[in-house]
């Protein structure tokens, strides 16, 4: 905000400020030490001199050195720590409103992007219809491709709804293995036609506050993603345990350990590139033809709002595995 300081400038007044402060200190102690000589010279060189003289400089002196070194602060730095700490809170919230709107922008910018091809091919449809209205057929494949088109779109402002203004959290006390075969349920015949097997490790039975449906959702996009991994068959596995998570201190520094829930979906599929992995939460970022690249932003969306986090760890043509550890 407020440019670039020049490195010259930055060294000299450094190594002025520092020089000074060093001074002031050195005169500082040399004062107590001889204020305390002749306080202990005038009482006497005993423990309750000693205390007293140590009393009295606490009281005298500390009060004139830090009102020391507010004016040097002041002169030096133009204000003090707590008023630069102030400043640097502003424009810390500052920093963290332009990134929102950067976000919101670049998720514009990607929004007319993805739409543009879908908008593109109806216009070319459109412009050929007057010329090809009499073929047999053309009709019937007219509204099937317009219809394709509108439907892409469609999914995409829907998901971008999803994304943008996630639902508020319906908590209730959900037990996560029911949530997983309900999601099994739904895709059961997919991974049959496609000859998928499914493996389920269900390690723990613990309910866990969450949002039913929003969980739901999470799970069935990692899902059909692990489905999509695997265009040839393979093996989809879903495993659940609980653990202790990492000793955590608090202001006390008393040591705590929390259960954390954890889930996993693993596939045997094509997996991801190592180069790509940085970007698979990112909106609209994938690999598929027929992808939103919103699935995954949505996914990891819910889980946070859960108070959790999911990780991906994946290996080209040997499979994908993503964890989500709530707690």
């Amino acid at each position: 905000k407020h440019g670039l300081i020049p490195l010259d400038i930055i060294i000299k007044r450094s190594i002025f400020y520092s020089s000074l402060v060093t001074t002031i200190t050195i005169l500082y102690f040399v004062g107590v030490l001889i204020f305390q000589r002749i306080f202990i010279g005038i009482i006497g060189n005993n423990i309750s001199g000693t205390i007293v003289s140590l009393v009295v400089i606490a009281i005298i002196f500390i009060p004139i050195k830090n009102r020391i070194q507010a004016i040097v602060d002041k002169i030096i730095l133009k204000n003090s720590p707590i008023v630069i700490a102030a400043q640097n809170e502003n424009l810390r919230d500052e920093v963290i409103k332009t990134e929102k709107f950067k976000s919101i922008a670049d998720l514009a910018s990607m929004l007319a992007h993805e739409i543009k091809n879908p908008l593109s091919n109806l216009a070319m449809l459109t412009e050929e219809l007057n010329e090809r209205k009499n073929e047999p057929g053309y009709i019937e494949e007219y509204q099937r491709l317009v219809l394709k088109e509108i439907e892409r779109i469609t999914s995409l402002l829907r998901e971008l709804l999803v994304f943008a203004n996630p639902t508020q959290l319906k908590i209730t006390d959900i037990n996560p293995n029911e949530i997983i075969e309900q999601v099994i349920n739904l895709i059961k015949s997919k991974c049959d036609h496609t000859k998928i097997e499914i493996i389920r490790s269900f390690n723990t039975n613990s309910n866990v506050p969450g949002d039913s449906n929003l969980l739901k959702q999470a799970i069935l996009n990692l899902v059909l993603n692990a489905i999509d991994a695997m265009a040839h068959g393979g093996v989809l596995t879903i495993s659940t345990e609980t653990r202790e998570s990492p000793i955590f201190y608090d202001n006390n520094e008393n040591g705590t350990r929390k259960t954390q829930y954890v889930m996993s979906i693993s596939d045997t599929g094509c997996g991801i590139d190592s180069k790509d992995l940085p970007f698979v939460f990112d909106p609209f970022f994938t690999r598929k033809t027929n992808g939103t690249g919103l699935g995954l932003p949505i996914t990891k969306s819910i889980i946070g709002k859960h108070g959790g986090k999911i990780e991906v760890a994946s290996t080209v043509n040997v499979g994908t595995n993503f964890k989500i550890i709530l707690q």
